[in-house]
C-alpha cells in the first residue's frame, strides 16, 4: 500500500479558523451536522468574514474562512445556540426553529449558503475555573441590497466579482 492510496477519493482540508472576537459581516459558506473523533454530535457553521464592523487585536481578517463548532459537549447551550443562529439566519422568529429546519439547514441543499449575518465575538472568562472561551452571537441577517450598503466599494469587487451582487439584489427584488 503506498502512502497516497486513496488521495482521489479524499476531501482536501480548506484552511479556517474559529471565530476570533470582534463584530462582523460573515457570508455563510456552509452549514453541517457531524461528530468530533469522540463521538460528540456538532453543529458547523462555515463562514467568511466580509466586513469588519468591530475589530479588535487577533480578529478574524477580512477574507478569512472562520468556523463555528457548536457542540452537544455542552448540552445547555446546544439547542439553544443553533436556534439563535437558524431564526437569525433564516430571519424568522425563534418560535419557527423546528427540527426539519434544523435538518434542512444542514441538508444537500445548503439553503443558507451566500447568506450575510451579524456576528459578535466575545472572549468571556467564567468564574469558576477562570477558563476563557469565546461566545458568538448571531444579530442580523441582512437583505443583498443591506448588503451592498454595507460593504466597502473593494469589498464587493472582492466577494461579489462580475456585478453578482447586483445580479443577486435584483433576483431578490423578483422573489
Amino acid at each position: 500500500m503506498g502512502l497516497f492510496d486513496g488521495i482521489k477519493q479524499a476531501q482536501a482540508t480548506k484552511s479556517s479558523s474559529y471565530i476570533q472576537p470582534g463584530q462582523y459581516l460573515a457570508r455563510i459558506d456552509k452549514v453541517k451536522a457531524s461528530e468530533s473523533r469522540n463521538k460528540i454530535p456538532n453543529f458547523i457553521i462555515e463562514m467568511t468574514a466580509l466586513h469588519h464592523i468591530a475589530a479588535q487585536d487577533g480578529s478574524n481578517g477580512v477574507g478569512n474562512k472562520m468556523t463555528h463548532i457548536i457542540s452537544r459537549k455542552q448540552e445547555d447551550y446546544f439547542l439553544p445556540n443553533i436556534k439563535g443562529f437558524l431564526a437569525c439566519a433564516v430571519n424568522v422568529h425563534e418560535d419557527e426553529i423546528t427540527e426539519e429546519v434544523c435538518i434542512e439547514a444542514c441538508g444537500e441543499d445548503q439553503p443558507l449558503e451566500g447568506r450575510v449575518v451579524e456576528v459578535h465575538a466575545q472572549t468571556i472568562i467564567t468564574q469558576q475555573t477562570e477558563s476563557a472561551f469565546t461566545k458568538v452571537s448571531y444579530m442580523k441577517s441582512f437583505s443583498y441590497s443591506e448588503v451592498a450598503s454595507l460593504l466597502t466599494e473593494a469589498e464587493i469587487k472582492r466577494f461579489y466579482p462580475d456585478n453578482l451582487l447586483d445580479r443577486l439584489i435584483k433576483e431578490e427584488s423578483e422573489e
